[in-house]
Protein backbone atom coordinates (compact mmCIF):
# COMPACT_ATOMS: atom_id res chain seq x y z
CA UNK A 1 0.00 0.00 0.00
CA UNK A 2 2.83 2.38 0.80
CA UNK A 3 4.40 1.62 -2.58
CA UNK A 4 1.19 2.54 -4.40
CA UNK A 5 0.95 5.78 -2.44
CA UNK A 6 4.52 6.66 -3.34
CA UNK A 7 3.85 6.03 -7.03
CA UNK A 8 0.70 8.18 -6.95
CA UNK A 9 2.61 10.87 -5.08
CA UNK A 10 5.31 10.93 -7.77
CA UNK A 11 2.70 11.08 -10.54
CA UNK A 12 0.93 14.01 -8.90
CA UNK A 13 4.22 15.75 -8.24
CA UNK A 14 5.34 15.32 -11.85
CA UNK A 15 1.99 16.46 -13.27
CA UNK A 16 2.25 19.78 -11.42
CA UNK A 17 4.61 21.18 -14.01
CA UNK A 18 1.97 20.44 -16.63
CA UNK A 19 -0.58 22.49 -14.70
CA UNK A 20 1.97 25.28 -14.22
CA UNK A 21 2.65 25.31 -17.97
CA UNK A 22 -1.10 25.26 -18.64
CA UNK A 23 -1.79 28.21 -16.35
CA UNK A 24 1.09 30.19 -17.86
CA UNK A 25 -0.18 29.37 -21.36
CA UNK A 26 -3.66 30.63 -20.44
CA UNK A 27 -2.22 33.85 -19.03
CA UNK A 28 -0.03 34.52 -22.07
CA UNK A 29 -2.89 33.56 -24.40
CA UNK A 30 -5.28 36.04 -22.81
CA UNK A 31 -2.64 38.77 -22.90
CA UNK A 32 -1.91 38.08 -26.59
CA UNK A 33 -5.57 37.99 -27.62
CA UNK A 34 -6.26 41.18 -25.68
CA UNK A 35 -3.43 43.08 -27.39
CA UNK A 36 -4.22 41.72 -30.86
CA UNK A 37 -8.01 41.51 -30.72
CA UNK A 38 -9.55 43.81 -28.13
CA UNK A 39 -7.34 46.90 -27.95
CA UNK A 40 -6.98 47.61 -31.71
CA UNK A 41 -10.69 47.10 -32.42
CA UNK A 42 -11.68 49.18 -29.40
CA UNK A 43 -9.47 52.09 -30.48
CA UNK A 44 -10.61 51.75 -34.09
CA UNK A 45 -14.18 52.16 -32.90
CA UNK A 46 -13.70 54.85 -30.24
CA UNK A 47 -11.06 57.08 -31.86
CA UNK A 48 -13.41 58.58 -34.52
CA UNK A 49 -15.97 59.30 -31.81
CA UNK A 50 -13.31 60.97 -29.69
CA UNK A 51 -12.17 63.05 -32.67
CA UNK A 52 -15.74 64.19 -33.34
CA UNK A 53 -16.10 65.16 -29.70
CA UNK A 54 -12.89 67.20 -29.74
CA UNK A 55 -13.99 69.09 -32.87
CA UNK A 56 -16.87 70.53 -30.86
CA UNK A 57 -14.39 72.88 -29.14
CA UNK A 58 -13.50 75.98 -31.15
CA UNK A 59 -9.93 76.17 -29.89
CA UNK A 60 -9.16 72.61 -30.99
CA UNK A 61 -6.76 72.54 -33.91
CA UNK A 62 -5.95 69.43 -35.99
CA UNK A 63 -2.56 69.23 -34.33
CA UNK A 64 -3.96 69.26 -30.80
CA UNK A 65 -6.63 66.80 -31.85
CA UNK A 66 -4.04 64.35 -33.17
CA UNK A 67 -1.92 64.71 -30.03
CA UNK A 68 -4.87 64.03 -27.71
CA UNK A 69 -6.07 61.04 -29.69
CA UNK A 70 -2.55 59.63 -29.77
CA UNK A 71 -2.18 60.18 -26.01
CA UNK A 72 -5.51 58.41 -25.42
CA UNK A 73 -4.36 55.42 -27.45
CA UNK A 74 -1.07 55.29 -25.56
CA UNK A 75 -2.91 55.35 -22.22
CA UNK A 76 -5.10 52.42 -23.26
CA UNK A 77 -2.05 50.36 -24.23
CA UNK A 78 -0.06 51.53 -21.19
CA UNK A 79 -2.72 50.37 -18.73
CA UNK A 80 -2.92 46.99 -20.44
CA UNK A 81 0.88 46.70 -20.37
CA UNK A 82 1.02 47.48 -16.65
CA UNK A 83 -1.56 44.79 -15.88
CA UNK A 84 0.22 42.26 -18.11
CA UNK A 85 3.64 42.89 -16.55
CA UNK A 86 2.14 42.77 -13.06
CA UNK A 87 0.50 39.39 -13.75
CA UNK A 88 3.67 37.85 -15.18
CA UNK A 89 5.86 39.27 -12.43
CA UNK A 90 3.68 38.12 -9.55
CA UNK A 91 3.21 34.72 -11.20
CA UNK A 92 6.97 34.22 -11.36
CA UNK A 93 7.47 35.48 -7.80
CA UNK A 94 4.74 33.19 -6.46
CA UNK A 95 6.15 30.20 -8.32
CA UNK A 96 9.85 30.62 -7.58
CA UNK A 97 9.80 32.23 -4.12
CA UNK A 98 10.50 30.03 -1.12
CA UNK A 99 7.11 29.67 0.61
CA UNK A 100 8.80 29.55 4.01
CA UNK A 101 10.26 26.13 4.69
CA UNK A 102 10.95 25.35 8.33
CA UNK A 103 14.75 25.23 8.85
CA UNK A 104 16.11 21.72 9.29
CA UNK A 105 17.85 22.60 12.56
CA UNK A 106 14.91 24.51 14.02
CA UNK A 107 14.64 24.05 17.78
CA UNK A 108 11.94 25.77 19.84
CA UNK A 109 12.46 27.12 23.33
CA UNK A 110 12.46 24.52 26.05
CA UNK A 111 9.71 26.37 27.90
CA UNK A 112 7.54 26.33 24.78
CA UNK A 113 8.06 22.59 24.33
CA UNK A 114 7.21 21.94 27.99
CA UNK A 115 4.12 24.16 27.75
CA UNK A 116 3.05 22.41 24.54
CA UNK A 117 3.49 18.94 26.04
CA UNK A 118 1.74 19.90 29.28
CA UNK A 119 -1.20 21.46 27.44
CA UNK A 120 -1.65 18.44 25.20
CA UNK A 121 -1.36 16.10 28.20
CA UNK A 122 -4.00 18.07 30.10
CA UNK A 123 -6.36 17.95 27.13
CA UNK A 124 -5.76 14.22 26.74
CA UNK A 125 -6.63 13.66 30.38
CA UNK A 126 -9.75 15.80 30.02
CA UNK A 127 -10.74 13.85 26.91
CA UNK A 128 -10.30 10.51 28.73
CA UNK A 129 -12.36 11.85 31.61
CA UNK A 130 -15.15 12.91 29.24
CA UNK A 131 -15.13 9.49 27.62
CA UNK A 132 -15.51 7.87 31.02
CA UNK A 133 -18.38 10.19 31.84
CA UNK A 134 -20.06 9.47 28.50
CA UNK A 135 -19.66 5.77 29.08
CA UNK A 136 -21.55 6.19 32.34
CA UNK A 137 -24.35 7.96 30.41
CA UNK A 138 -23.82 11.24 32.22
CA UNK A 139 -24.38 14.28 29.98
CA UNK A 140 -21.94 17.08 30.44
CA UNK A 141 -23.22 20.47 29.27
CA UNK A 142 -19.68 21.79 28.74
CA UNK A 143 -18.66 18.88 26.57
CA UNK A 144 -18.25 20.95 23.39
CA UNK A 145 -16.57 24.01 24.85
CA UNK A 146 -13.25 22.32 25.68
CA UNK A 147 -13.06 20.48 22.38
CA UNK A 148 -13.59 23.63 20.32
CA UNK A 149 -10.45 25.23 21.68
CA UNK A 150 -8.16 22.27 21.03
CA UNK A 151 -7.19 23.25 17.51
CA UNK A 152 -6.68 26.90 18.44
CA UNK A 153 -4.43 25.97 21.37
CA UNK A 154 -2.47 23.54 19.23
CA UNK A 155 -1.91 26.21 16.58
CA UNK A 156 -0.38 28.59 19.15
CA UNK A 157 2.18 26.04 20.40
CA UNK A 158 5.20 24.36 18.80
CA UNK A 159 4.64 20.85 17.52
CA UNK A 160 6.67 17.90 16.32
CA UNK A 161 6.39 16.63 12.74
CA UNK A 162 6.81 12.87 12.57
CA UNK A 163 7.29 12.92 8.80
CA UNK A 164 10.11 15.47 8.92
CA UNK A 165 11.33 14.14 12.30
CA UNK A 166 11.81 17.65 13.70
CA UNK A 167 10.08 20.37 15.65
CA UNK A 168 8.15 23.09 13.87
CA UNK A 169 7.02 26.54 15.09
CA UNK A 170 3.40 27.54 15.69
CA UNK A 171 1.10 27.74 12.65
CA UNK A 172 3.45 25.52 10.60
CA UNK A 173 2.08 22.48 8.79
CA UNK A 174 3.47 19.64 6.72
CA UNK A 175 2.80 19.46 2.98
CA UNK A 176 2.72 15.88 1.71
CA UNK A 177 3.40 16.92 -1.90
CA UNK A 178 6.44 19.06 -1.09
CA UNK A 179 7.57 16.77 1.74
CA UNK A 180 8.41 19.73 3.98
CA UNK A 181 6.87 21.79 6.77
CA UNK A 182 5.76 25.28 5.72
CA UNK A 183 5.54 28.38 7.92
CA UNK A 184 1.96 29.70 7.99
CA UNK A 185 0.95 27.01 5.51
CA UNK A 186 -2.08 28.09 3.49
CA UNK A 187 -2.52 25.43 0.78
CA UNK A 188 -0.66 23.68 -2.01
CA UNK A 189 -1.55 25.33 -5.30
CA UNK A 190 -1.12 23.04 -8.34
CA UNK A 191 -1.40 26.00 -10.74
CA UNK A 192 1.91 27.41 -9.54
CA UNK A 193 3.52 24.09 -8.59
CA UNK A 194 4.26 24.73 -4.94
CA UNK A 195 2.86 25.69 -1.56
CA UNK A 196 1.47 29.03 -0.50
CA UNK A 197 3.09 29.99 2.79
CA UNK A 198 4.42 32.87 4.80
CA UNK A 199 6.95 34.19 2.28
CA UNK A 200 4.94 33.96 -0.95
CA UNK A 201 1.36 34.50 0.20
CA UNK A 202 1.72 38.23 -0.48
CA UNK A 203 2.75 37.46 -4.07
CA UNK A 204 -0.13 35.02 -4.41
CA UNK A 205 -2.70 37.61 -3.33
CA UNK A 206 -1.09 40.23 -5.55
CA UNK A 207 -1.26 37.77 -8.45
CA UNK A 208 -4.98 37.23 -7.88
CA UNK A 209 -5.63 40.98 -7.72
CA UNK A 210 -3.57 41.57 -10.88
CA UNK A 211 -5.46 38.86 -12.78
CA UNK A 212 -8.80 40.30 -11.68
CA UNK A 213 -7.76 43.81 -12.72
CA UNK A 214 -6.26 42.79 -16.07
CA UNK A 215 -9.06 40.49 -17.20
CA UNK A 216 -11.76 42.91 -16.04
CA UNK A 217 -10.06 45.76 -17.93
CA UNK A 218 -9.89 43.76 -21.17
CA UNK A 219 -13.45 42.47 -20.75
CA UNK A 220 -14.84 45.98 -20.18
CA UNK A 221 -13.06 47.30 -23.29
CA UNK A 222 -14.54 44.47 -25.35
CA UNK A 223 -18.02 45.13 -23.97
CA UNK A 224 -17.62 48.87 -24.62
CA UNK A 225 -16.60 48.14 -28.21
CA UNK A 226 -19.75 46.05 -28.74
CA UNK A 227 -21.96 48.62 -27.00
CA UNK A 228 -20.62 51.55 -29.04
CA UNK A 229 -20.17 49.96 -32.46
CA UNK A 230 -22.89 47.35 -32.44
CA UNK A 231 -22.42 43.63 -33.08
CA UNK A 232 -19.12 41.97 -32.12
CA UNK A 233 -16.62 41.72 -34.97
CA UNK A 234 -15.84 38.40 -36.63
CA UNK A 235 -12.39 38.27 -35.11
CA UNK A 236 -11.30 35.05 -33.39
CA UNK A 237 -8.88 36.85 -31.06
CA UNK A 238 -11.60 39.27 -29.99
CA UNK A 239 -14.07 36.47 -29.24
CA UNK A 240 -11.46 34.45 -27.32
CA UNK A 241 -10.47 37.48 -25.26
CA UNK A 242 -14.10 38.41 -24.59
CA UNK A 243 -15.12 34.95 -23.39
CA UNK A 244 -11.82 34.08 -21.71
CA UNK A 245 -11.31 37.35 -19.84
CA UNK A 246 -14.95 37.47 -18.80
CA UNK A 247 -14.87 33.91 -17.42
CA UNK A 248 -11.52 34.29 -15.66
CA UNK A 249 -12.50 37.65 -14.19
CA UNK A 250 -15.75 36.23 -12.79
CA UNK A 251 -14.07 33.18 -11.24
CA UNK A 252 -11.00 34.96 -9.89
CA UNK A 253 -13.10 37.75 -8.40
CA UNK A 254 -14.73 35.32 -5.98
CA UNK A 255 -11.58 33.24 -5.49
CA UNK A 256 -9.38 36.29 -4.85
CA UNK A 257 -11.98 37.92 -2.63
CA UNK A 258 -12.22 34.75 -0.56
CA UNK A 259 -8.44 34.54 0.00
CA UNK A 260 -8.20 38.26 0.70
CA UNK A 261 -10.96 37.90 3.31
CA UNK A 262 -9.07 35.04 4.96
CA UNK A 263 -5.86 37.09 5.00
CA UNK A 264 -7.65 40.08 6.54
CA UNK A 265 -8.88 37.81 9.34
CA UNK A 266 -5.33 36.62 10.01
CA UNK A 267 -5.93 32.94 9.17
CA UNK A 268 -4.81 30.66 6.39
CA UNK A 269 -7.04 28.43 4.29
CA UNK A 270 -6.01 25.39 6.33
CA UNK A 271 -6.57 27.13 9.65
CA UNK A 272 -10.01 28.28 8.52
CA UNK A 273 -10.94 24.67 7.75
CA UNK A 274 -9.76 23.62 11.21
CA UNK A 275 -11.82 26.37 12.83
CA UNK A 276 -14.88 25.48 10.78
CA UNK A 277 -14.48 21.82 11.66
CA UNK A 278 -14.53 22.70 15.36
CA UNK A 279 -17.39 25.22 14.90
CA UNK A 280 -15.25 28.18 15.96
CA UNK A 281 -15.65 31.78 14.86
CA UNK A 282 -13.06 34.08 13.36
CA UNK A 283 -11.80 37.13 15.17
CA UNK A 284 -12.99 39.97 12.92
CA UNK A 285 -10.90 42.64 14.67
CA UNK A 286 -7.64 44.15 13.37
CA UNK A 287 -8.26 43.19 9.74
CA UNK A 288 -6.15 46.00 8.30
CA UNK A 289 -3.39 45.20 10.79
CA UNK A 290 -3.33 41.61 9.54
CA UNK A 291 -2.95 42.85 5.98
CA UNK A 292 -0.22 45.26 7.10
CA UNK A 293 1.77 42.35 8.51
CA UNK A 294 1.23 40.25 5.39
CA UNK A 295 2.02 42.89 2.76
CA UNK A 296 4.91 44.33 4.74
CA UNK A 297 4.76 48.07 4.14
CA UNK A 298 3.53 50.98 6.31
CA UNK A 299 1.88 52.61 3.28
CA UNK A 300 -1.22 50.71 2.18
CA UNK A 301 -1.15 52.45 -1.20
CA UNK A 302 2.05 50.53 -2.00
CA UNK A 303 0.80 47.05 -1.11
CA UNK A 304 0.73 45.72 -4.66
CA UNK A 305 4.13 47.11 -5.66
CA UNK A 306 6.91 44.54 -6.14
CA UNK A 307 9.37 46.24 -3.77
CA UNK A 308 7.50 45.36 -0.57
CA UNK A 309 7.95 42.18 1.43
CA UNK A 310 6.09 40.62 4.36
CA UNK A 311 7.37 41.50 7.80
CA UNK A 312 8.88 38.74 9.89
CA UNK A 313 6.64 39.22 12.89
CA UNK A 314 4.21 36.41 13.59
CA UNK A 315 0.87 36.14 15.27
CA UNK A 316 0.50 33.89 18.27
Amino acid sequence: MKGVCRVLHRIVRASQWFTVASSLTIIIGLIFTSFTGVLPLFLECVSPLLAAFLRMFSFMTPTYEAILIHAFQLCIYAIATVFSCSILYHFSMTTFTDPGYVPFLYAPDVEAVVASSSARLDRLRAQLHREEVDAAHVHDEDHGSDTDTDSENDEALPSFCQKCDQFRPPHAHHCSLCGKCILRYDHHCPWIGQCIGWKNRKWFLSLLLSIVGGTTYSFLLAVAKIAVCGNPPKNNFFVIALVGCGSVSFVMLFFGGWHLWLASNGVSFLEYNLLARNHQRLNASARLSNLDVLFGTPSRLLWILPNTYPTMQTRS
